[in-house]
């Protein structure tokens, strides 16, 4: 039987400048509910700030649709959960001081302890550090920490990505584990491996993705690549860049999705899925979700606000 994953990244939740989205992902959850997938994968930026208000929000959704098991969601952090953004043209001078005041480990334990519920003592992992391996059938859930701490010169903005030494030794040992030799692996980080290209029409909006191109870099991602080939990595699915993109490289396919994709003039709901036959075989097709035609009885009961 083919291993069916629903691959959702970019949720962006936060009841004070998204306040939307919480209901969009309400009913893309509904969609992916309802169609019994075998697992979710959220890469990233599940919220837009990383504040306890936000993490609470995102909790009592997943809570309400029976998500907070191990077997059943994985999830990594992105930038947003640990730096936050900017929604203000005038905040953007000022955001890589917020950057650099930000308490990186703090805001880690923090987003971690938010779906603690997600791990179990099975899986190998340290609840509050990366990487971790889920194994569910045949298939091995393994979750990656592109986000780095500030740097002046490597992370002014807190958007570049990049593993660092210890999580890449650790990664490598547990990609190569004899346990997983009959397993497909799946790799679920925040940055994209792809080139990000600049998609606008007017001249403001392409100067501030251009600005975001020059930032959003996962740094040493060929050493990464290299590893996954080698490694048999079935395929990686990340966000970051709110594009949906399917791709392959050095063998290894990619998953690139958003809930509200660059350019998405409709406002349709967008996530990947991502079908496992085999290590030799695995398919990715993007899913487009109208909310006004998603079945709504598994979110009557959801309140408005959270």
């Amino acid at each position: 039987m083919p291993f069916k994953i629903a691959h959702i990244s970019d949720t962006h939740i936060s009841p004070e400048h998204n306040r939307n989205n919480i209901r969009k992902l309400k009913s893309l959850l509904t969609y992916i509910v309802d169609r019994n997938y075998d697992h979710i994968a959220i890469t990233g930026d599940i919220t837009s700030q990383g504040s306890q208000e936000e993490l609470r929000s995102i909790r009592k959704l997943l809570k309400h649709f029976d998500l907070l098991h191990s077997n059943r969601l994985s999830i990594v952090v992105g930038n947003h959960d640990i730096f936050g953004g900017v929604h203000r043209a005038e905040d953007l001078l000022s955001f890589s001081t917020k950057c650099k005041r930000v308490n990186y480990k703090k805001q880690l334990s923090l987003f971690q302890r938010a779906f603690k519920e997600l791990h179990t003592k099975d899986d190998f992992n340290l609840l509050n550090s990366y990487p971790y391996i889920k194994l569910i059938d045949q298939v091995a859930i393994i979750g990656v920490n592109s986000i780095p701490p500030y740097s002046r010169l490597g992370n002014p903005f807190g958007s570049n990505g990049r593993v660092d030494d210890v999580q890449f030794a650790e990664l490598s040992k547990l990609l190569s584990h004899p346990a997983l030799k009959d397993y497909s692996k799946i790799v679920l980080i925040h940055h994209h491996f792809n080139k990000y290209i600049v998609q606008s029409d007017g001249i403001a909006e392409w100067l501030y993705h251009r600005f975001e191109a020059l930032t959003l870099e996962l740094h040493g991602y060929r050493k990464l690549l290299k590893l996954f080939s080698n490694e048999g990595v079935s395929a990686v699915l990340h966000g970051h860049t709110h594009i949906i993109a399917t791709y392959m490289t050095l063998g290894v396919s990619f998953s690139s999705t958003a809930l509200i994709p660059l350019n998405n003039d409709n406002q349709k709901l967008h996530f990947n899925e991502v079908t496992v036959l085999n290590q030799n075989n695995v398919t990715i097709a993007p899913v487009v979700v109208d909310p006004q035609k998603s079945p709504a009885h598994t979110s009557e009961n959801i309140p408005e606000k959270w």
